[in-house]
């Protein structure tokens, strides 16, 4: 049995790669098998990166075929920081301990804490399919749209019995737009 303390956070030097096959292409960074196995337990291989410009996200390290691993980085953060493939930059990562394995909202949680059918659907969730669903709820600034997100969300959840159809869910969060704007 070893024992070893893991990094509360690691600074890195990274490189952002560009992948492309067949089925799909993504931009990554690289992060070595030794650094990014600091914060593997098990399954859970959730960090939190930070980038140059301060900005942090919630991440998993994706195993590379070129050994290693990956850190999946988006159009958006690229466009920011004006990175491009063969872009050398540091980092800092550091294990994610939240519940979820991502930031959740207060409206969200609260939400999930008064539903108690919707909760109990919602933890039987992949841990996958419930960050899924915390970002579609999350994923805009405005907190009464927020609220709206989540009851959504709780409402398929119980309609469905944990059955999502995310073509389903979005037509139920059109219908909770329209129904909020004649109001």
């Amino acid at each position: 049995c070893y024992i070893y303390a893991m990094p509360e956070k690691l600074k890195l030097t990274v490189q952002l790669t560009k992948s492309e096959s067949n089925l799909m292409w993504y931009y990554a960074i690289n992060v070595s098998a030794d650094v990014a196995e600091q914060f593997i337990e098990g399954v859970d291989r959730r960090v939190i990166c930070t980038l140059p410009d301060g900005d942090h996200f919630h991440c998993a390290l994706f195993a590379s075929k070129q050994g290693g691993y990956n850190i999946l980085l988006n159009k958006q953060r690229r466009d920011r920081l004006g990175l491009r493939a063969g872009s050398v930059f540091d980092i800092e990562l550091e294990k994610d301990m939240t519940k979820y394995g991502t930031a959740m909202s207060d409206e969200f949680a609260v939400v999930l804490e008064q539903d108690q059918e919707g909760s109990a659907i919602f933890h039987r969730l992949t841990p996958g399919k419930q960050r899924t669903l915390i970002y579609f709820s999350d994923n805009v600034k405005s907190s009464d749209i927020k609220i709206r997100r989540a009851l959504v969300v709780m409402r398929h959840l119980v309609e469905s019995q944990g059955e999502l159809d995310y073509k389903r869910l979005n037509v139920m969060v059109k219908e909770a737009n329209q129904s909020a704007k004649l109001k």
